[in-house]
């Protein structure tokens, strides 16, 4: 494995979001529309997964609250052995199709009776061949860390949520192009310049409010696969209310920086934590430069998908970033890309 794999599959991301888009408006549109017809007589939805998978759901969760539909995302690991948390339709996210915890989550789901949604990227699976509805990512083959799949399984998530009454899906699946169109201008300078920022650290601290904590979590559990360090993924506020006592040149801080009422909070925030010698970078859809450290630029859109705006940028800083600490981001030492067994 190289960095050059794991950079290879990120430049990938456009054309692999650009086919999910091509197959859900032609062969893929009846799946949607029978999703739409499942989470339509639903109240309740649960998400479930492993590592990435177990987050993803959580910039649409709003989107369902406003629906009157219950939802909720939880770890297939910690449900897998015990009775499922209560739902009218479960989702169960695997990218390989093949994680333990799903797919032994699957199988207790069966026994039960229970229905489940199955989103994955190999439709030949052992989780899809006993789902009721296969929502496939068709984002090709991954052998790094996760990117095409993750942006993928972000863009199906929002084509999911954008299937209600009311909703633009054209207007959604526009913005998705957009977001792919940008991710080929990421620049290159910002993404240095942020990575020498971090290059020191011994730690990383990954902030953001609302739907933007799907962004952090992601950047959270791969800066810790692919540049292993030891990091977090909190809220703004969370931060501050202890955790900041941590705040110095060794621990680095990186904020997803969404434009609106909040921004000048985070301007603050993050002038204070330079004032403690803290490396702080931003990951900002604003266009207010008004903080002196690092910022790396994401395209603006929808609001709500400010994650998956994130997603080349973020992937892009973790490969820098381990390559000043001289590792490859995607080489594996204990792990494995699919985790199909027990212990």
């Amino acid at each position: 494995m190289t960095a050059k794999r794991f950079l290879d599959e990120v430049a990938e991301q456009p054309d692999a979001l650009r086919r999910l888009i091509e197959f859900y408006q032609g062969d893929g549109k009846p799946l949607l529309a029978a999703w739409r017809e499942l989470i339509g007589e639903a109240e309740e939805v649960l998400f479930a997964g492993m590592g990435t998978s177990s987050f993803a759901a959580g910039f649409t969760l709003a989107g369902y609250e406003a629906e009157g539909i219950v939802a909720r995302m939880a770890e297939a690991g910690e449900l897998a052995f015990e009775s499922p948390i209560p739902a009218d339709i479960y989702v169960l996210v695997s990218q390989s199709g093949r994680s333990y915890e799903t797919c032994r989550m699957a199988e207790q789901l069966r026994e039960e009776g229970e229905r489940f949604v199955a989103m994955v990227n190999d439709e030949s699976s052992p989780l899809a061949e006993g789902a009721e509805l296969v929502l496939p990512l068709k984002a090709g083959a991954e052998n790094s860390i996760s990117a095409k799949t993750y942006c993928n399984t972000l863009a199906l998530l929002a084509l999911m949520c954008s299937h209600f009454e009311g909703i633009d899906t054209g207007h959604v699946e526009q913005s998705l192009l957009g977001i792919a169109e940008h991710w080929a201008k990421t620049d290159a300078k910002e993404i240095e310049a942020a990575a020498t920022r971090l290059a020191g650290v011994c730690a990383i601290s990954f902030l953001s409010t609302g739907g933007g904590m799907t962004a952090a979590r992601q950047a959270a559990i791969t800066f810790t696969e692919g540049a292993r360090l030891p990091t977090a993924a909190m809220t703004i506020g969370a931060f501050r209310h202890g955790p900041i006592e941590m705040a110095g040149p060794e621990h680095g801080v990186v904020i997803f920086a969404r434009d609106g009422d909040s921004l000048e909070a985070t301007h603050r925030l993050a002038e204070r934590l330079d004032g403690y010698g803290a490396p702080v970078v931003l990951i900002s859809d604003a266009l207010d430069d008004s903080h002196a450290g690092p910022t790396i630029h994401v395209p603006r859109g929808l609001d709500w998908l400010y994650p998956l705006a994130c997603a080349d940028a973020q992937a892009r800083l973790l490969a820098a970033v381990a390559h000043r600490r001289g590792l490859v981001a995607g080489e594996f030492r204990h792990a494995q890309k699919i985790t199909d067994a027990e212990l």
